[in-house]
């Protein structure tokens, strides 16, 4: 049985990031983005390399909406809005992880999101 995912946020290039991640992982069911200024566009339309992997729309669910159910979510959030839900997320008794945390700028984006997505699945 796979994962279900939560990436609150995911319009910006951390949340493509991380779509792109799921969508191509084997040990992903399911998963659901949103974007409240996005809300209903396709996903490929806002990340166009994610058209062929993926059809889904981005959703203006509530953060708690979104993370209901689900086993992991990521929040990628503008700085310092993370902070403000991600109590509210872990009431619901998920793995959440915030994208913006201080990385050294020699690391990519990208590695820092896969070693984030590894622990969740460790979780």
């Amino acid at each position: 049985m796979g994962l279900s995912v939560a990436v609150i946020g995911a319009a910006g290039y951390a949340g493509g990031e991380l779509l792109r991640l799921l969508s191509q992982h084997p040990e992903v069911n399911d998963y659901v983005a949103t974007s409240r200024s996005q809300a209903g566009m396709r996903v490929g339309e806002v990340h166009p390399a994610l058209a062929a992997l993926s059809d889904a729309t981005f959703s203006n669910a509530s953060p708690a909406e979104a993370a209901a159910g689900r086993d992991v979510v990521f929040l990628a959030l503008e700085h310092g809005e993370s902070s403000k839900i991600a109590a509210e997320v872990a009431l619901l008794m998920v793995t959440v992880f915030s994208v913006h945390v201080p990385v050294p700028e020699t690391i990519p984006l990208v590695e820092v999101l896969k070693v984030m997505f590894t622990m969740s699945l460790r979780s």
